[in-house]
């Protein structure tokens, strides 16, 4: 098996990752989705290949930092857990999906995530967005609906984003701004 490249685990009740794993050093793509897992622990550090890591579904409330040391990691998948912070990641990261967690404060640290091309964090409390996340030169997609926020940067609104889910987000103030913004978008979308 040490020539594995791709492994799903999902739905199989499992309460961790299992030790056998990070013997893997070729896994390119691990798939643990709808578990019991609540922890991604140290040995995270040993996956040096990993691309893709879905845990979806999971009780997942810590992520180890080491996680950020997996330089190769492109899609990192964890909506649907326990998350209170938003996950240290890797500058590597293209797709983030954290959503349907209970993040409330998105650090200016996501900034540093050049190469993420989508962000989805809908259905958190989440309450601000940070300049930080209009440094994100290649994001084409930002998932924010079903949160708690109350404005936007304006920063955001000069973002070349394809996809904005802003729903459900009754405290959003929606300024001229946004307004003006958003009839651009739709009009562009039909030349």
């Amino acid at each position: 098996m040490k020539n594995l490249k791709s492994l799903e685990l999902n739905n199989n009740n499992l309460k961790n990752i299992p030790d056998f794993v990070f013997e893997l050093e070729n896994l390119q793509s691990l798939e643990l989705g709808n578990n019991l897992i609540e922890s991604i622990g140290d040995e995270i550090i040993e996956l040096q290949n990993l691309r893709y890591l879905s845990l979806t579904l999971n009780k997942v409330e810590h992520v180890s930092a080491n996680i950020r040391n997996l330089h190769r990691l492109e899609d990192l998948y964890l909506y649907g857990n326990k998350l209170d912070t938003f996950p240290l990641a890797p500058k590597s990261l293209r797709k983030l999906r954290v959503g349907m967690n209970y993040i409330d404060v998105i650090p200016q640290r996501v900034g540093e995530l050049k190469e993420l091309t989508e962000l989805w964090m809908g259905e958190n409390r989440i309450l601000t967005l940070p300049d930080g996340i209009s440094r994100l030169p290649n994001l084409e997609v930002l998932d924010i609906g079903d949160n708690l926020l109350v404005h936007l940067p304006d920063s955001l609104l000069r973002k070349r984003l394809k996809i904005l889910v802003m729903k459900n987000n009754p405290r959003l103030e929606m300024t001229a701004e946004i307004m003006e913004w958003a009839e651009r978008r739709v009009r562009s979308s039909f030349l």
